[in-house]
């Protein structure tokens, strides 16, 4: 699955607040505004975090884990240019398990007959089937009977990066490429963080948010300045 990247550009204007304040001090400048930027990373992940969910039908955890893994920084603040500045988010489209679904958890055997897959992505429209593919039967010519693929819940592999216990998938209806004589089977993805974070109604939320934390976050890191800089002449 490719990786997708959004974008969303903040008003920042209120930077220029520091440069007056600070005005023939450029190493103070450029060690405030680092300051900031970082804070304003730490915004905008929690209220990415905190938006979607009002939206998409997903839960703020799986909205979290998707985007935070060790050593990888999803979410990322660029410098600041003509007054705005860019939060960038980067992620492949989510298994449809993070969404709300039914089954729970994996059906086997006789279990698994006539119970279909459900998930829903948006909130407004609640649940619908899913993995109703037509595909030729595995084994047969690929002529008729036709049959619907069903999508099934299967563990995660250990080794898999992904923090979920579950994944949706769907029987592709040829040989898998691991071994011929069993059916191939293909995970079930939808939208990325990315793509639902530049949904209309989470991005302007998300950047009223950061102009108004980005502010506040100035006039604080500007009185640390100040203060050190003067507990620097005193010494």
């Amino acid at each position: 699955m490719s990786e997708t990247v959004g974008y969303i550009y903040v008003d920042a204007s209120s930077l220029n607040r520091v440069v007056e304040v600070l005005e023939g001090s450029p190493a103070e400048i450029q060690k405030t505004v680092g300051r900031i930027l970082f804070r304003v990373r730490d915004n905008a992940k929690a209220e990415i975090i905190r938006q979607i969910p009002k939206i998409y039908a997903i839960s703020p955890s799986m909205v979290r884990s998707a985007i935070t893994r060790e050593r990888r920084r999803f979410v990322r603040v660029g410098q600041e240019e003509n007054e705005q500045i860019s939060i960038t988010v980067v992620g492949n489209p989510l298994n449809l398990v993070r969404f709300i679904h039914t089954p729970s958890k994996p059906l086997y055997g006789a279990s698994r007959l006539g119970v279909m897959s459900k998930v829903s992505i948006t909130r407004s429209r609640g649940l619908q089937q899913i993995g109703g593919r037509w595909g030729k039967r595995f084994g047969d010519n690929p002529t008729p009977p036709m049959e619907k693929k069903n999508a099934f819940l299967m563990p995660t592999s250990r080794s898999s990066r992904d923090k979920i216990p579950f994944f949706f998938a769907r029987r592709t209806g040829y040989p898998s490429s691991k071994n011929s004589k069993k059916e191939g089977i293909e995970p079930l993805a939808s939208i990325s963080v990315p793509q639902m974070m530049m949904n209309p109604v989470v991005s302007e939320k998300i950047r009223n948010y950061i102009e108004e934390q980005m502010a506040k976050r100035v006039e604080v890191e500007l009185i640390n300045s100040v203060v050190g800089m003067q507990q620097n002449v005193r010494r």
